[in-house]
């Protein structure tokens, strides 16, 4: 009885539909098309530059990150990866050392906040999305 009925609806539905060449239900339908939903794959020198900006500044800030973690917790200095960080940051943050007027007073085992480290990290995250900015610009013309 229930198979008899089911076709009987699909045999309705079917009539309905052939004007529009459907032959499942509207309201179930068996696949979808995932053409919609899967983004297009960006290439482009354009985007490969973007890319690029967007993984330096990153390794840029998490370095600077580091080092202000360390400088606030006040680090070992004669720890290996503390020593890393401070040579690996020192070229980056040395023209805000003398901004601030504080260069040479750097020194390990004393907890400190450095000024000059949050202000290295604020004005090449700005410089970095300039630009990434102007890459976007000149990208679309």
């Amino acid at each position: 009885m229930v198979k008899k009925r089911d076709s009987q609806e699909a045999r309705h539905l079917k009539e309905d539909d052939q004007d529009e060449g459907e032959i499942f239900y509207r309201s179930y339908p068996i696949a979808e098309s995932l053409e919609h939903r899967i983004p297009a794959v960006v290439t482009g020198v354009g985007h490969l530059l973007e890319r690029i900006a967007w993984w330096v500044i990153g390794f840029i800030q998490i370095v600077l990150f580091l080092r202000l973690i360390q400088a606030f917790l006040g680090a070992n200095g004669g720890n290996d990866f503390t020593l890393f960080v401070y040579n690996v940051s020192r070229p980056l943050v040395t023209p805000f050392f003398i901004l601030f007027d504080n260069f040479g007073q750097m020194t390990a085992k004393i907890a400190r906040f450095e000024y000059e480290t949050l202000a290295a990290m604020v004005i090449y995250y700005i410089v970095a999305y300039i630009v990434i900015q102007l890459i976007r610009i000149f990208r679309t013309t």
